[in-house]
């Protein structure tokens, strides 16, 4: 597997070339992936021949799970063989997949920043002095009271008895 990356800012490109070898046996986990989870009749579950899951599947659905499994497997490995950290989805641009083919991917992807620290030891900074007056603790607490406080001028509690009792249907 070949991997190359162009890296602008923290967007990156990774161009992925994979050998022939490696995409046949992603068609084989492909056909056998899929030969084990469908029913045709006349067969055991896996034991169908590739030309009969063609037949019922056709050759899009293999080479869909096929490019599948390979491109996953192919991008994760390529991002830990140039240690890259991606926060966001792939994103695939161009893509050259073919049974008994190399296959070519081109695929963009958000990275990590990579972060550089200026000169940080040696700063000093003035601190400074919180003065808290009388007035203000006062103030302070008396909008706390007057936040909390309850006014229940308008409530008469012989009419939310007889609402209640209405409510729940009690004479």
């Amino acid at each position: 597997m070949n991997v190359s990356v162009e890296r602008v800012v923290n967007d990156a490109t990774l161009k992925i070339t994979l050998p022939a070898e490696e995409v046949n046996k992603g068609f084989k986990k492909a056909i056998s992936k899929i030969a084990n989870s469908v029913n045709i009749p006349g067969f055991r579950k896996g034991k169908a021949p590739r030309n009969i899951i063609e037949m019922h599947y056709g050759k899009d659905a293999i080479k869909q799970e096929a490019f599948e499994i390979v491109a996953n497997d192919c991008y994760t490995k390529a991002l830990d063989q140039e240690s890259l950290i991606p926060v966001s989805d792939p994103k695939v641009e161009e893509s050259v997949f073919e049974e008994n083919k190399d296959m070519e991917l081109t695929i963009k992807v958000t990275l990590k920043p990579e972060i550089e620290l200026g000169e940080y030891k040696g700063l000093s900074v003035e601190k400074k002095e919180a003065v808290v007056e009388d007035a203000d603790v006062d103030a302070a607490v008396e909008e706390l009271r007057s936040a909390v406080i309850r006014h229940n001028t308008e409530c008469d509690v012989d009419k939310m008895g007889e609402t209640v009792k209405n409510i729940l249907g009690i004479a």
